[in-house]
């Protein structure tokens, strides 16, 4: 089976144990910056949605339905990046992680940072639909395209496209039932997570099929080995993701009253 590549320091060399310190300085900067955050009441008088209630209404199965594609989405992006750029465009694994996932996690805390500091709650869907279209389109010039250097710059601006699909379907969740509670937050958690466990899983199964069972259309896809077919036609699998994706904010969009 296709997997993304390890990180490994260079052979006789190892990293102090006390780097991994570092990164404990993230989380402890969002404890800090959470704890001045300044948490809404409840109403007086309101009574809280129950799951059972939101669970019967079409509107919300759409809208975990969203939240499962926009995991999906950018899960599948994200683990699949660097090994694509290396084994499915043939860049140096050097390049693939500091070129390619390295920028596409600088997209993903520019878009997020952006959208918690000037992000606006109104016209969600639509924003939503134009990320998902954003994502299918970055899918496949990846996969599809003859120059590995534009396919590389697909791969890394990749992160800008799918960092809001989760924030701006969880924030129009809670637009539609701002008193639905944590149970709400719950439901698209899971859902969220469901879909970001799958589709890697799809794509992966897909890419084995592809090295496994070659086809006579798989000529079109521009590359010269068998190996970096499989990772396309992978790639094109995972497409599905932000297609269903901006199939389902339209449906939202045109739901809104």
């Amino acid at each position: 089976m296709v997997r993304a590549s390890k990180i490994a320091a260079p052979e006789g060399q190892k990293l102090p144990w006390q780097l991994l310190l570092l990164w404990a300085l993230l989380p402890l900067g969002g404890v800090i910056a959470f704890a001045r955050v300044a948490l809404p009441e409840l109403p007086a008088g309101a009574e809280r949605v129950r799951v059972r209630d939101l669970a019967r209404t079409a509107r919300f199965r759409w809208v975990l339905l969203a939240m499962a594609l926009a995991g999906a989405t950018e899960l599948g992006l994200a683990q699949w990046t660097s090994a694509f750029a290396q084994r499915g465009l043939g860049w140096s694994q050097l390049v693939a992680d500091l070129v390619g996932f390295a920028c596409f996690a600088l997209g993903m805390a520019i878009g997020r940072l952006w959208y918690g500091v000037a992000g606006s709650g109104e016209r969600l869907p639509q924003w939503l639909l134009r990320a998902a279209l954003a994502s299918l389109a970055i899918h496949l010039i990846a996969a599809l395209s003859p120059w590995p250097l534009l396919a590389l710059i697909a791969c890394a601006s990749g992160g800008c496209a799918v960092s809001l699909l989760w924030p701006w379907t969880v924030s129009h969740a809670a637009a539609l039932w701002p008193l639905a509670g944590a149970s709400l937050f719950a439901l698209l958690a899971a859902a969220g997570d469901a879909g970001a466990a799958l589709n890697p899983w799809l794509i992966s199964i897909a890419a084995d099929a592809a090295a496994a069972t070659p086809a006579w259309w798989w000529s079109l896809i521009p590359v010269d080995t068998p190996e970096a077919t499989s990772l396309r036609v992978g790639l094109l699998v995972g497409a599905l993701s932000p297609l269903l994706l901006a199939i389902v904010a339209w449906r939202l969009r045109r739901a809104e009253p």
